[in-house]
């Protein structure tokens, strides 16, 4: 079977009547090898009370270099090497995890490392990157960056983008001047979910709502998800989401790259598959978004509510009928795997 690749991000691919051979397989059947590397780098940051702040502007920021809006190359996000990066190197130096709780990624005008503290002693690790141009003159075929022979472009202007991020170094000598980070009840969680993620290279969202936010009894938004998800895990089985995460990777990603999850807030506690910067789409400049599996919470009378991993699970076991996987030698569809799954799906608790 043929993997199409996509550069860090996947969209929609739509099957049309005149495929002939089409497959749906069985989640049951799903046995995909993830890295083990990246799993065990990012097991242990979960191990360690460890979460991670990844604003939607962040899967935005590819590397590129263009000659034209139709003649350009991206590569994978730009986060994703460096989290790898940094994860590898926190696995020779897991001390440095007790250190914080929160790793953010924020943009700036230079790479640099800062370690905010909040008024109850919790800690984020600032990771701050920058973005970098370079411009010069297409010498030869070889330095188009698309697929063409044609001698058009050779003389004009190519651009190029990338992102620079702080060394590990810097990371090391910003937390090395701290103490150890406090136990802070709202921080602590139950990891069952976290862990299941984390063993298929999925990473969960954090935001300052999900540890600021309270209920009436004083509980955090996060240790309530966490605690509530953990319970129904027992029950039901996330076959559907661990098939998802597997296609995703499979399909559009490297096994050693990272995926995101999101819990979102909507009082009509919708679940299924998002697309980040959806709106932002344009298959012609390569902006394509990133799929991401959400559920969601409302505030109620001094309560959250979360939809359902039951509901969770149904409707991504009705995207698996909508979305099929193609087999290779239907040389009839030309189709752009950047559309897989885009716009998204979702449904209601």
């Amino acid at each position: 079977m043929k993997k199409r690749t996509i550069m860090g991000g996947l969209a929609a691919l739509f099957i049309v009547s005149c495929q002939s051979t089409i497959i749906i397989r069985d989640p049951d059947a799903v046995n995909i090898r993830y890295d083990e590397p990246s799993k065990k780098a990012l097991r242990i940051a979960v191990d360690n009370g460890v979460f991670f702040s990844l604003p939607e502007s962040l899967t935005e920021d590819f590397n590129t270099v263009e000659a034209s809006l139709s003649c350009r190359r991206v590569t994978q996000p730009s986060w994703i090497k460096a989290l790898s990066d940094y994860l590898s190197d926190f696995t020779m130096n897991p001390s440095l995890y007790g250190k914080f709780h929160v790793l953010e990624f924020k943009k700036g005008d230079t790479p640099s490392v800062q370690v905010q503290e909040d008024l109850d002693g919790a800690r984020t690790l600032e990771i701050i990157y920058s973005k970098s141009e370079t411009r010069s003159i297409i010498q030869t075929l070889t330095d188009i960056p698309c697929s063409t022979s044609s001698m058009e472009h050779i003389g004009k202007p190519l651009r190029a983008v990338y992102f620079q991020y702080p060394s590990f170094a810097e990371v090391q000598r910003a937390l090395e001047q701290k103490d150890m980070k406090k136990k802070l009840a709202r921080f602590e969680v139950n990891k069952d979910f976290f862990k299941f993620m984390a063993d298929r290279l999925t990473i969960f969202r954090f935001s300052p709502e999900l540890a600021f936010e309270m209920n009436a009894q004083g509980k955090s938004l996060l240790s309530s998800f966490s605690e509530t998800v953990g319970a129904q895990m027992k029950q039901q089985p996330l076959k559907q989401l661990d098939y998802w995460l597997a296609e995703m990777t499979e399909i559009g990603f490297a096994t050693q790259n990272f995926k995101i999850f999101t819990l979102k807030k909507d009082a009509e506690l919708t679940n299924g598959m998002k697309i980040e910067n959806a709106e932002k789409y344009s298959r012609r400049t390569d902006e394509f978004g990133i799929p991401t599996p959400f559920v969601s919470y409302s505030s109620e009378r001094g309560d959250f509510r979360f939809s359902s991993i039951t509901s969770f699970e149904r409707c991504l076991g009705e995207l698996r009928t909508k979305y099929k996987r193609f087999i290779a030698g239907s040389d009839s569809l030309n189709m752009d795997s950047r559309f897989f799954l885009y716009p998204g799906y979702q449904c209601k608790d």
